[in-house]
């Protein structure tokens, strides 16, 4: 979504050293990054794009085309829809931040005008900004341009705040509609086809990367860190880049991959235990789901009020985690982390309790001649997800704290080094 008018730069005495800090940077994005990084931002982008699009055809295809309507599929796209385009509008007009975009060349009044009119119900022009903002960097870097280095730092931003984006459209969209779906299909006692299980899956792996990628780029979200004698946290606002050292760009550089996977497969299975239990009970009570999702989403969004998170990302991260879990994270070396976290052991043991009462409520409806070997298989899938997914969250933990320990004899020698690993914290 765009802007109405280009903001104009801050009289700010503070700017000129910082557009030129943020120039410094751009050159060491030209000289750091790899043509492959950018192959690849290019390309996983456009691949989010058409499963963005395709998820949008899908639920055209089932307002237009199902005989039973349920209305409330709609009622969460449009709820998400006009989320994501207000938090879209927030981060375009932040006149506190001065965003690589201020330094971007005038857009046509069409193009602008265009963002607006599809950013109202789609981030779609927001993938397509942050591919072209990826093409000309890569450019830059092919040709040695320097007139085209601000395009780093334009991709970088946009990556950024398309993330946050992208949680909100998967968490207040993508996950209510699939657990809408699945009770749907249990109350009706329909069978899954294979495209529908197909869908779902996808939309499950989909949600699990979301998670992933969030935290690849943690260190380009603004965190609530304490300051000041007072020992008060300042309260998280978005975006920031340090253009005095190279954390932005080593998160884009420097993902592990195998990391990033065997925490794909945690949240896969974690998102797959809260779905089964949501949908199980939803199939037996019907819409008594609803405070019991409340129930869960205040508490939650409170705390992150009071962690000193803004409104916005107290909302978002509230929705999150009725479906799914950010496990802590932490860049090695940090004494605190920047982004306070629900603890582990207590979060985990509630939602496991959670999901038990909700399948021991779900397993009383049912009568002594219902096949209780389909129950047995229910609660086989549930404990096993879930029980697999504590272990590899703790796997991962315990790689990053021996490669943490591994690396912290050569920073003692070098203190100059930047360190942006992500590690989980206990």
């Amino acid at each position: 979504m765009g802007v109405v008018k280009k903001r104009k730069h801050s009289t700010s005495p503070n700017v000129e050293p910082s557009q030129e800090d943020s120039k410094k940077f751009e050159d060491r994005c030209r000289d750091n990054l790899k043509i492959a990084n950018l192959n690849w931002l290019i390309c996983s982008n456009c691949l989010s794009l058409v499963f963005y699009v395709c998820h949008i055809g899908w639920n055209v295809n089932w307002l237009i085309f199902k005989k039973e309507k349920d209305w409330w599929y709609l009622g969460f796209w449009l709820t998400s829809a006009v989320i994501v385009t207000v938090r879209s509008f927030l981060f375009y007009n932040d006149n506190k931040t001065c965003g690589p975009r201020d330094r971007l060349p005038e857009e046509s009044h069409v193009a602008r005008w265009s963002k607006w009119v599809l950013g109202l119900v789609c981030p779609i022009p927001r993938y397509w900004d942050l591919i072209k903002y990826t093409r000309l960097a890569k450019q830059a870097k092919i040709n040695d341009d320097a007139s085209k280095n601000i395009y780093f730092s334009a991709m970088i931003w946009e990556d950024a705040e398309l993330l946050q984006l992208r949680q909100f459209d998967s968490f207040m969209e993508s996950a209510p509609q699939l657990l809408l779906k699945l009770y749907i299909a249990l109350k009706g006692g329909s069978h899954f086809g294979v495209l529908s299980v197909i869908f779902k899956i996808f939309t499950v792996v989909s949600l699990a990367w979301t998670l992933v990628s969030y935290d690849q780029k943690i260190c380009l979200m603004d965190g609530v860190k304490k300051s000041g004698n007072l020992n008060q946290r300042n309260r998280s606002n978005g975006i920031t880049i340090d253009y005095n050292n190279d954390a932005a760009i080593n998160c884009i550089k420097d993902v592990n991959w195998t990391n990033s996977a065997i925490l794909c497969l945690a949240n896969f299975l974690w998102i797959v235990g809260r779905l089964m239990a949501l949908s199980l009970f939803a199939s037996a009570y019907g819409w008594i789901i609803w405070p019991v999702c409340i129930a869960h989403l205040i508490p939650i969004f409170v705390w992150h009020l009071e962690t000193n998170y803004n409104f916005m990302d107290s909302l978002r991260l509230s929705f999150l985690h009725l479906f799914a879990y950010l496990y802590p994270t932490k860049k090695a070396g940090e004494k605190e982390p920047t982004h306070p976290r629900f603890s582990p052991a207590m979060y985990q043991s509630v939602c496991l309790c959670e999901n038990v009462i909700l399948m021991i409520l779900w397993m009383e409806s049912f009568s002594k001649g219902d096949d209780w070997d389909i129950i047995r298989i229910y609660w086989i899938i549930q404990f096993a997800t879930t029980f697999t997914s504590f272990a590899l969250f703790w796997w991962v933990k315990e790689i990053n704290k021996m490669r943490e320990s591994d690396t912290t004899p050569t920073q003692t020698e070098d203190q100059s080094t930047p360190e942006t690993a992500l590690t989980l914290s206990p």
